[in-house]
């Protein structure tokens, strides 16, 4: 390091700093593929949580935190809308084969649901 008068630093072990660097991986980008063809519902009697759970395959890729949302397509259009999206239910983590466990998703009456992953 040098002043403004140029006076400089003694260049010696007592000015040595030791720097650990590690190259991560390129940024994951993408998001995780999802087959809705691969998640089931559970169920329940009245009065117990009815479940949503994910096969095997479900997600593409381990450790995903995955959420569902009950989804009304007010507009009848196909198209998922923003305001059309209930409240976000945790369902958890995806496992190294792409399955979720079942996780309560309420203890829904009788009917047709229609959920977004």
């Amino acid at each position: 390091a040098k002043d403004s008068s140029n006076n400089e630093s003694a260049k010696n072990a007592a000015h040595a700093v030791t720097v650990t660097l590690s190259k991560n991986e390129v940024p994951d980008t993408t998001a995780p593929v999802v087959d809705a063809a691969k998640f089931e519902a559970i169920d329940n009697y009245n009065g117990t949580q009815d479940q949503l759970r994910g096969l095997a395959g479900a997600i593409g890729e381990q450790g995903a935190a995955v959420q569902a949302y009950l989804w009304t397509d007010a507009n009848e259009n196909g198209e998922v809308d923003a305001d059309e999206l209930g409240t976000a239910l945790a369902l958890g983590t995806s496992a190294a084969d792409g399955s979720v466990s079942a996780a309560n998703i309420g203890d829904l009456n009788a009917g047709t649901y229609r959920f977004v992953i």
